[in-house]
């Protein structure tokens, strides 16, 4: 889905296992750019996709209780919220805390499906906010990302910031992979203007990568299982 985060992924896969009885061969989340960006909007470890919204509804006590449900629902509360994520920077401080609860969600499906013989793997996606510099200076223009200069460099620093977080807690983790800069040496266009978002030829990059980290990971799996 489109507007989930390692949170609401965590709670799709519980509710999908109480479901079945058997345990999926692998596990994948395409993590990034949603949890990054809720983290800013929000400034909540374990927020996600309309959390204001329900927040708002569930909180709410006294007869003002409708008020402030439909305060927490508003457009205004919307544009609030997206002056926050574009505005208030994320600290240090902060980012290490959501990589540690990144790491509790990561490590509990780890626990969970590897003593049923699952895989489990995490890749990080690309992001032009989040990569180092294109070798190909060109490309941006040819994507069309000048017209994302509206986007503040605080925004973007967030994000760089929590990507290096997660980069530097997750890092020895076995279901672990960072493709944050797997686009960076493009010598043509991959990303669509809004600088998250993929094209054709993006996707393409980005399946094959994945591919070859779930292949090589299944690989070293059955050569593990044969020593035994």
């Amino acid at each position: 889905c489109a507007q989930f985060n390692s949170l609401a992924e965590v709670k799709l896969l519980q509710k999908l296992l109480m479901k079945s009885d058997e345990m999926p061969d692998i596990i994948v989340f395409l993590d990034g750019a949603n949890d990054a960006e809720y983290l800013c909007r929000f400034g909540a470890v374990d927020s996600h996709f309309r959390y204001e919204e329900l927040k708002g509804i569930v909180e709410s006590r006294g007869p003002l209780k409708p008020l402030s449900a439909y305060f927490a629902a508003s457009y205004l509360r919307m544009f609030l919220l997206k002056s926050r994520e574009l505005l208030v920077p994320v600290d240090e401080k902060f980012a290490a805390e959501y990589a540690e609860k990144l790491e509790e969600r990561y490590d509990y499906v780890y626990g969970r499906a590897a003593p049923q013989g699952a895989e489990f793997m995490v890749f990080w996606q690309p992001t032009s906010w989040t990569e180092k510099a294109p070798e190909n200076a060109d490309v941006a223009g040819q994507e069309g990302l000048a017209s994302n200069q509206m986007v503040s460099a605080t925004f973007k620093e967030s994000l760089r910031l929590c990507c290096r977080a997660v980069a530097e807690k997750l890092k020895e983790k076995v279901y672990f992979n960072n493709l944050v800069d797997l686009l960076s040496a493009r010598k043509e266009p991959c990303y669509l203007p809004d600088g998250v978002n993929l094209n054709d030829r993006g996707m393409q990059a980005l399946a094959t990568a994945m591919a070859d980290s779930i292949i090589s990971q299944a690989g070293a799996s059955e050569d593990t299982d044969d020593e035994d």
